[in-house]
């Protein structure tokens, strides 16, 4: 309903929130953790999993699932073809959950108290 608004968070999603998720999430868990993870799938879904577990502050299963898929998609685009591929996805995948309405599951108004 807010075309101004979507144009702001297609510019500044991929700098605020897709760029530091995957330093952190790719290229320094990768860094740091990367010699005792397992090879293949292991350490991807390793990886997707935490990425996963560190968005369960907005408390649904959407967005846990969502976040899982994202990040099994981004572990695997960064073990292949490194950061920049990792990020590019990130940032796309964002401003098209945004796009269509389902950015409603991830910005901070959403985040609720589980008990």
């Amino acid at each position: 309903t807010r075309p101004e608004f979507l144009l702001l968070i297609w510019a500044l999603y991929p700098l605020l929130s897709a760029l530091p998720q995957e330093l952190i999430f790719r290229a320094l868990f990768f860094h740091r953790y990367g010699p005792v993870l397992p090879r293949g799938r292991a350490g991807i879904a390793i990886n997707a999993a935490v990425f996963a577990f560190a968005h369960l502050m907005y408390w649904s299963a959407v967005v846990l699932a969502l976040t899982f898929i994202g990040g099994w998609i981004f572990a695997r685009a960064y073990r292949r073809h490194g950061f920049p591929a990792a990020w590019l996805l990130h940032a796309v995948a964002g401003n098209i959950l945004f796009a269509v309405g389902m950015g409603y599951y991830f910005y901070s108004g959403n985040v609720v108290r589980p008990f």
